[in-house]
């Protein structure tokens, strides 16, 4: 109904303003808006509804223009003017990106080129890979890159290296930033890296603040040399350790020599410090140890032309210790002086023989034991009398002392003192006590003598 009214409208309007010159004016029902369509009636081209909303559904299906449309503040529609259109706004984020696609055939490889390049030559590039690659398959002696540096000094680029590799940052695969690898050479099971020298150094190892040598290994050693007629290793280092050796399971260092006397498997040699200096923080280890499994030879030899030749110092446990299984524990021996010196007491188990066990020098009725020796106590005090022995005077002429320790498995040794005519026998009591009885000939009778006592 309205679509045929508002056409009659249109063409009565149309017709007043051939005359008139009139605007044409369309006045839908209310409710009702323009509607523009095309030739067939189904597609929509303009519409207008009542509340003013213009609907035009070319600018979102139709071909996309190259010349942007502005709208004044009256409404009206015109190409934009110069310097309306703001900035293009900032790119929305990337989408997701899609699966990589199936990896084409390997063509054929090209033939091997001939080229060259003028020397000096420098180049840089960024790739993730080896700048420069070079293969030689030839199996026996075939080099991959030879390289000859002339004469020169120092360690800096102009050394006259015939190889010089330097990275202070990341090599991209063996190493982190600030952390790549200078020079590195891989070998599957044969050397890594080689270093060959006729009269100097094979491999040096330089380092301002860090190791100048640095080698690790999971399941073998982490150094290996091997010297036929000097040191395998040789190592300077002004302020820090000139080789130190760090292993969870196994030796820090370990040195071997298979030629004559006279090789040394390690040698330690210092002109202000120890020649060999072991050190542990274990409760049973000790902080060097030497081993000897053949013949006379002997697992720690000290050798000292004016001083000790083997040294041993503790502050509260035993300064040196002698064990053996078969042989002697400890041996000395002196061509000229001592074979064995000391300057404080000498303790034994009292179940064992050589060494004093116990002395005692008593005065009965005149303080009992006025000087004595027990080795079974502590040295500050095993010569404190009464040194721990109990002391008892029976009678006149007879005295108990009982040591403490057992004695009757022990030999006894007494001695009357000042007089020529007395006699003294000593009989056991206990296990650790004895009775002495002194005796004086002239009269006839048990007398209190001074006597010594020692038990062996």
């Amino acid at each position: 109904m309205f679509q045929a009214t508002a056409s009659a409208f249109v063409s009565l309007t149309l017709g007043a303003a051939s005359a008139t010159a009139a605007d044409v004016v369309v006045q839908p029902n209310s409710g009702s808006g323009l509607v523009v369509t095309d030739a067939s009636g189904s597609q929509i081209r303009l519409r207008v509804n009542e509340d003013g909303e213009v609907i035009i559904p070319v600018l979102v299906n139709g071909a996309p223009r190259n010349l942007p449309a502005c709208v004044s503040a009256t409404g009206q529609l015109g190409p934009c003017a110069p310097g309306v259109v703001g900035s293009v706004g900032p790119q929305g984020p990337a989408g997701a990106t899609g699966a990589t696609g199936p990896a084409g055939a390997t063509g054929p490889q090209g033939p091997i080129g001939s080229g060259s390049f003028a020397l000096p030559y420098a180049g840089a590039t960024v790739t993730s890979h080896a700048a420069f690659s070079v293969s030689n398959t030839e199996a026996s002696t075939g080099v991959g890159i030879y390289g000859l540096g002339g004469a020169g000094s120092g360690m800096n680029a102009d050394s006259g290296a015939g190889v010089w590799g330097d990275s202070s940052v990341s090599d991209g695969v063996f190493g982190s930033s600030k952390d790549g690898v200078g020079v590195l050479g891989n070998g599957a099971n044969v050397v890594g890296v080689r270093g060959m020298s006729t009269n100097g150094r094979g491999v040096e190892g330089y380092s301002t603040n860090g190791y100048g040598v640095y080698a690790s290994s999971a399941n073998n050693y982490a150094v290996y040399a091997h010297g036929i007629n000097v040191a395998a290793v040789h190592a300077e280092s002004t302020n820090a350790d000139a080789v130190q050796g760090v292993s969870v399971s196994f030796a820090g260092v370990y040195g071997k020599s298979t030629g004559p006397k006279g090789g040394a498997g390690v040698l330690g040699e210092s002109a202000a410090f120890d020649g060999v200096h072991g050190y542990t923080s274990s409760t049973s280890a000790v902080g060097v140890a030497g081993f000897a499994d053949q013949g006379n030879s002997s697992g720690v030899l000290g050798v000292g032309k004016a001083g000790s030749g083997v040294a041993g110092v503790s502050t509260s446990g035993t300064g040196a210790s002698g064990i053996s299984t078969s042989g002697f524990g400890v041996f000395g021996h002196s061509d000229s002086n001592y074979a064995f010196v000391t300057d404080g007491p000498v303790q034994q188990n009292p179940n064992q023989g050589g060494w004093v066990k116990a002395m005692a020098f008593v005065v009965p009725g005149g303080g009992g034991v006025v000087r004595c020796f027990n080795s079974q106590l502590a040295a500050s005090v095993a010569s404190v009398p009464p040194c721990g022995f109990a002391y008892s005077r029976l009678s006149s002429g007879q005295t108990q002392i009982d040591f403490g320790f057992p004695v009757d498995n022990r030999f006894l040794s007494a001695t009357v003192h000042y007089t020529y005519r007395s006699t003294i026998t000593v009989i056991p009591m206990s296990s650790t006590s004895v009775q002495i009885n002194t005796y004086y000939v002239s009269n006839d009778a048990s007398e209190d003598e001074s006597y010594s006592l020692i038990v062996f």
